[in-house]
């Protein structure tokens, strides 16, 4: 079955976050349906105990990268379309030991696997599936205040669920989210997340020398 755009996300992720198909990377998803016709093909369960709370998603094409934008040649955009992903509800506590069932071969000793949606933010929001990733704690911990604030833009005693999504099933990350999956320390205030962010987004002048990207 050919997977589904949810276009309320796309639109949201072009027009709100400004980021180019190449760059639509989903964090969130309001349940497993979402996954399956949004996101990819669920390949396995690897939580333990409990159902269906830890998925590993085969992830559907990307659109190619631009290789204009500064962002695709650092080493850790790899992780933004890896074709294999890890998907956790966020209500489990089991992510770190699913991680390490689902990527036996991956060294994360040191690091913290971080949900690349606010866990929060998805229960406010109605979006129970988050996307995880390994980052440093340092990366982790900066990314604290940028998300009070994102929360504090939500108020659930004015709107419903669906009302806060804007009828979308699933979330593509924004510049914050893409920089803390890359493993990048975001900065101490709301405008130096943006301003960090911005530089990897706007295109270079290339000189015909670049090396060809494979993602």
């Amino acid at each position: 079955m050919p997977f589904e755009i949810d276009h309320i996300a796309r639109d949201n992720a072009l027009h709100r976050w400004r980021l180019p198909e190449c760059l639509h990377v989903p964090t969130g998803a309001t349940d497993e349906n979402a996954i399956s016709r949004y996101i990819g093909e669920i390949v396995a369960v690897v939580s333990c105990r409990t159902a269906n709370k830890a998925l590993l998603v085969r992830c559907k094409p990307s659109a190619p990268p631009d290789t204009a934008l500064p962002i695709w040649a650092l080493e850790n955009s790899k992780t933004l379309h890896y074709p294999i992903q890890l998907w956790v509800h966020i209500n489990y506590t089991g992510y770190r030991f699913a991680y390490k069932r689902a990527f036996p071969d991956d060294d994360i000793s040191g690091k913290i696997i971080s949900h690349s949606m606010n866990r929060r933010f998805g229960r406010l929001t109605g979006f129970q599936y988050v996307r995880i990733t390994p980052v440093s704690r340092a990366s982790n911990s900066s990314s604290g205040t940028r998300e009070d604030w994102a929360m504090s833009l939500y108020d659930p005693s004015k709107q419903t669920q669906e009302e806060m999504r804007r009828g979308a099933a699933i979330r593509y990350g924004d510049l914050a989210d893409l920089m803390l999956m890359m493993d990048i320390k975001l900065g101490g205030g709301i405008m130096d997340v943006v301003n960090e962010g911005q530089k990897l987004v706007e295109p270079r002048r290339l000189t015909g020398t670049e090396p060809i990207l494979v993602v």
